[in-house]
């Protein structure tokens, strides 16, 4: 291994307060099945994702191959099959 003028990197060199702890989007509809886990997990039920993606009907639910929702952001990702 080649030796450098710098030193290795190691994780005491690293502020720890400016490092964000990593996220995972939750999965909310997963081909036009409801992911009840994701849900429980964001503390919201099915009034608020029929008013938020703007469906009636759990029959819409079966255009979405799959939704996930961010919390930090408040932003849903909804990828229908007519847009394929």
């Amino acid at each position: 291994m080649p030796v450098g003028a710098q030193k290795t990197v190691v994780i005491n060199d690293i502020d720890k307060s400016t490092v964000e702890k990593a996220e995972l989007t939750n999965i909310l509809i997963a081909d036009g099945a409801v992911s009840y886990s994701g849900f429980s997990e964001i503390g919201k039920d099915m009034d608020w994702l029929f008013r938020r993606l703007k469906i009636d009907t759990k029959q819409d639910l079966k255009n979405i191959i799959l939704a996930t929702y961010d919390e930090k952001t408040d932003k849903f990702a909804v990828h229908r099959k007519n847009d394929l």
